[in-house]
Formats: C-alpha cells, structure tokens, sequence
C-alpha cells in the first residue's frame, strides 16, 4: 500500500477519468499510436492502418490489404466498447476507473478485477491490427 500517495486531488483525478474524458484520451493516443505506426513501418502510401473519428462517441481503426480488419471504438453509457475485427467476437466494455494510487485505468467487464493502464488496453487491442503478419 506504499503507492497511495498522502494527498491526493481525487475530486480532480476522479472528473479526468469520467467516461467523456477517457474516451477522448483514448481517442488522441489510438490516433497517435496510428500515426507512428504508420511511419515506422513505411506504410505510409502502401496499405496504411487508417484512423478515422465521429465527433464524441465512435472512432476506428481499419488495416486494408487483402483483408479488412478493423477495431471500433464506441462510447456507451458508462463504457467504451470496443469491437475487434468486425464483431468476430463479443465486444469488449472497458470501464474508466480511479484507482487508490489516483491513476484512471480500465476494468474489463467479465474478466474479473484486473485493471489496465491505458497503454496496456491500446496494445491489447490494436496489436493483432498492427503486428498481425509478426509470429512472437
């Protein structure tokens, strides 16, 4: 329990991590994440991994090549649900909560108590999109 800090602005840290501002946090670094991707791997003109955004509530990201795959990113009520390759399988509902330490992560509902760190729910997530051809 040595992480929790001693003081802490909660009423602050609790209004950053609301299901708008997450969702729009999330939005920015999936768009970013795309963004690098794309230049580290040369994409660029050829098969580029495309991001695309409505305002507020869904965005997605789209790998074009042979295949269609894509995840999109949809802001429902108090979740963000997130559906991978075109609803292949059930979509994930990810819910922004503050934790004792004060950082906003997110709880996968029906996976039990484990929470993630943003970065680790973008690479959960985006990583068979980006690295599908790599065997790890």
């Amino acid at each position: 329990m040595k992480d929790i800090p001693q003081e802490l602005d909660w009423v602050n840290e609790r209004a950053k991590c609301d299901i708008k501002k997450a969702f729009e946090h999330l939005r920015q670094a999936v768009q970013k994440d795309v963004e690098q991707y794309n230049t580290q791997s040369g994409l660029q003109s050829h098969y580029p991994i495309e991001f695309s955004s409505e305002p507020n509530w869904l965005f997605s990201v789209v790998r074009r090549s042979n295949l269609v795959k894509a995840t999109v990113f949809n802001r429902e009520g108090d979740h963000i649900e997130i559906t991978l390759n075109a609803a292949a399988q059930q979509p994930l509902k990810a819910v922004p909560v503050l934790t004792e330490t004060g950082h906003c992560k997110f709880r996968i509902e029906g996976e039990g108590d484990e929470l993630l760190f943003e970065w680790q729910l973008r690479r959960r997530v985006l990583e068979p999109l980006f690295f599908a051809n790599l065997r790890v």
